[in-house]
């Protein structure tokens, strides 16, 4: 932690710190945020759903799987409880300028969003979930909260922006998650934690079928 502090006393960013450290943003912006060095946000997204940007996330990093490493692109979702999600994703700076060449602008002048996709009881193909909903995600974020879901359902969550014409384009898919039930016990254990099961979730069959992103070299 007083590395972290040192780091962003030089003025470096919180990108920067992580790379300097080899860890990931979240965790920086967690440190920092712990001793109440950044702000906390919240957003509406129009839908009655509050989301929160996790500047301050009350989550134990022991419960994350292990840190992405610096060349590798992550997108990342865990059920926190019955009714909360969290996702967490990491771009790296090739497929950062990938994106870049191909829309001809820079990256922090793209729209990001969060497009939640409710994947119980089917063989899910992208185009066929139960219930699909948008969330729009600050240009500096990379994880985020989402509140007032439903118990026992299963869930996946793309990463991506959209066109001139509105289209959404998929820059990063998830695993796939279940929401805890409201009868599980498991999730009330620490409540200031990322819910976790004892056993790894068993990925459906269907999520190894996304092959690759929209934007291609």
């Amino acid at each position: 932690m007083e590395e972290i502090i040192r780091l962003r006393n030089e003025g470096l960013s919180q990108r920067e710190i992580a790379a300097r450290l080899g860890i990931t943003s979240s965790k920086v912006r967690y440190h920092l945020a712990k001793h109440g060095l950044l702000p906390q946000g919240s957003r509406n997204n129009g839908s009655g759903r509050v989301e929160e940007a996790a500047g301050f996330p009350d989550v134990d990093f022991a419960y994350l799987p292990e840190s992405v490493t610096l060349d590798e692109d992550r997108l990342v979702l865990l059920p926190k409880d019955p009714k909360t999600l969290y996702v967490y994703w990491k771009l790296t700076e090739r497929r950062i300028r990938m994106i870049e060449q191909h829309f001809h602008c820079a990256w922090h002048e793209l729209p990001k969003w969060l497009r939640v996709y409710d994947v119980s009881y089917i063989t899910f193909n992208g185009d066929n979930a139960n219930r699909t909903w948008d969330i729009q995600v600050g240009n500096e974020a990379d994880n985020w909260f989402m509140r007032d879901m439903s118990a026992g359902t299963a869930y996946c969550v793309d990463f991506g922006t959209t066109s001139l014409d509105g289209r959404f384009i998929t820059l990063l898919r998830s695993n796939a998650v279940e929401t805890p039930r409201l009868n599980d016990e498991r999730h009330t254990v620490d409540k200031g934690s990322v819910w976790a099961s004892a056993e790894p979730v068993k990925q459906p069959e269907w999520a190894a079928a996304f092959t690759g992103y929209s934007i291609t070299e």
